[in-house]
């Protein structure tokens, strides 16, 4: 039993170090102590006048470099609106978002964003965001201990077996949850519909889960006066990273009127006024003419009103981004 709490301790040890040390502010202190001399070593935990002294002058090496490059990060809000110091940041990996079909029963508990939070049995736990139309939910793995019957991926309330589970994958192998091939728990059966994918955030300032949660709503176009404008761009729109500084919106996969990729993202000047603003279009980038554009470059998040249809180039004026913004908790 106790070599087994070692091995699971240094596994969970090893998966949050992964993740710490990509952190421009954190030093490797395995590295540190790493190659120094055996007579360095009074015993297994303490070391001699001369290690000390080695030790001391690699930490402050380490120190140097890591401060003198976390001084050089951009300017971000202040701390004291989010509780966290600015040159702590999401990395690539931390925010996952989860989608799946509007008409099956259990997707209310599991659709939404979630954030990084913690370890268990040596893979990444990760939390939804909490707000007032969602119960609690996480991502977590387990390991073989208790049988092929539970390892695997969850998504459940918590961690463990008070509750039977929302969903659960198979994949005893992968490092993190898997993107498809999940089911829910009531019927055992694949759902193409469920789909976790990482949401871009690396490098953008770890905000708060309120702040999170509240400046980046769900948005969906309403109907409008022509049907295959309609047809083209509706469906629920989720944060899905950042484009020259400003949010980039990707329909949800499982929306009923999703029939093609569809994309909201911000252009800025480099290349002109004509390429300058927001677009909807299948693929962020010029592979495509794009379905519409709005010519507003001072709004932070998509402009409700005033998008432009490209293939008639005229303002649908009925055509209304709705921003679908939760309520403080």
């Amino acid at each position: 039993a106790d070599t087994r709490g070692r091995c699971e301790l240094e596994a969970d040890r090893k998966c949050i170090n992964t993740r710490l040390l990509r952190e421009r502010c954190v030093v490797d202190f395995d590295e540190l102590v790493a190659g120094l001399h055996p007579s360095q070593w009074i015993d297994s935990w303490h070391l001699t006048v001369d290690g000390l002294e080695v030790f001391g002058d690699r930490l402050a090496a380490a120190l140097v470099d890591r401060l003198s490059s976390s001084s050089s990060l951009s300017s971000s809000p202040s701390s004291s609106t989010r509780g966290v110091p600015d040159t702590i940041r999401f990395r690539f990996g931390d925010v996952l978002h989860i989608t799946s079909d509007d008409s099956l029963k259990l997707s209310k508990h599991i659709r939404g964003h979630y954030l990084i939070h913690g370890v268990n049995h040596g893979r990444p736990v990760y939390r939804k965001c909490a707000s007032e139309d969602s119960v609690s939910a996480v991502v977590f793995y387990w390991d073989c201990r208790n049988g092929d019957h539970f390892a695997g991926w969850w998504i459940g309330p918590d961690i463990g077996w008070k509750h039977h589970g929302f969903a659960r994958h198979t994949d005893g192998e992968a490092a993190t949850p898997p993107d498809r091939g999940w089911h829910f728990i009531s019927d055992g059966q694949d759902d193409c519909s469920i789909h976790v994918a990482v949401v871009d955030f690396d490098g953008v300032p770890m905000w708060s889960e309120s702040h999170l949660v509240n400046s980046f709503p769900e948005l969906k176009f309403n109907a409008c006066g022509d049907p295959a404008v309609t047809a083209a761009v509706s469906g629920s729109y989720w944060m899905d990273g950042f484009n020259h500084g400003r949010p980039v919106y990707r329909r949800d996969g499982s929306s009923t009127h999703a029939e093609a990729d569809a994309v909201i993202f911000f252009w800025d000047d480099r290349d002109g006024p004509v390429w300058s603003g927001w677009w909807v279009s299948p693929k962020l980038g010029w592979d495509h003419d794009g379905f519409l554009r709005n010519p507003d470059t001072s709004s932070q998040l998509p402009p409700t009103m005033g998008w432009a249809v490209l293939i008639c180039d005229a303002t649908e004026e009925t055509l209304e981004l709705v921003h679908a913004l939760r309520e403080q908790t």
